[in-house]
């Protein structure tokens, strides 16, 4: 078990720094900022509607596998008292700036055997699960960013 920690440690628990003051950054904030681009920073959201969630429940597979939650999607589809609790907690999240919980958005990463000899760390696959939750309103936001694009 430390072998693994050891080889996989270096991919999983390195934190890359930004660089706030890097040329395409400062670039992308001359750009939004310049009033000739027509770029408003505040745009008008409308708020997630408990119908969004639902479609965004009704595409997901059953018993995936969940994140740390240990929610699987049938659940959310079936408890549909939620899904208003749902919308009022992702635009909390949106529109609120409502902290997101670190719980929220972590995941359980297991490692899956490829192939070969099953003591060597490099012959794992690592695969993350992310809680449905936090899935479902990634997809909520990719449906707009979509829409908008």
């Amino acid at each position: 078990m430390e072998q693994v920690r050891e080889f996989w440690k270096n991919i999983y628990e390195t934190i890359d720094t930004i660089d706030l003051s890097s040329r395409t950054l400062c670039g992308f904030k001359k750009f939004v900022r310049n009033p000739k681009n027509k770029f408003n920073l505040q745009p008008s959201c409308p708020d997630i509607t408990t119908e969004e969630v639902q479609m965004c429940i009704a595409k997901t597979s059953n018993f995936s596998a969940p994140g740390p939650d240990g929610i699987q999607n049938i659940w959310w589809k079936q408890l549909t008292a939620t899904h208003g609790h749902l919308a009022r907690i992702f635009n909390n999240y949106l529109k609120q700036n409502a902290a997101v919980p670190i719980a929220f958005v972590e995941g359980r990463t297991i490692l899956i055997l490829k192939d070969g000899d099953s003591r060597l760390p490099k012959n794992y696959r690592p695969i993350t699960c992310l809680n449905t939750g936090y899935k479902l309103y990634t997809s909520i936001l990719n449906e707009r960013l979509l829409l908008h694009i």
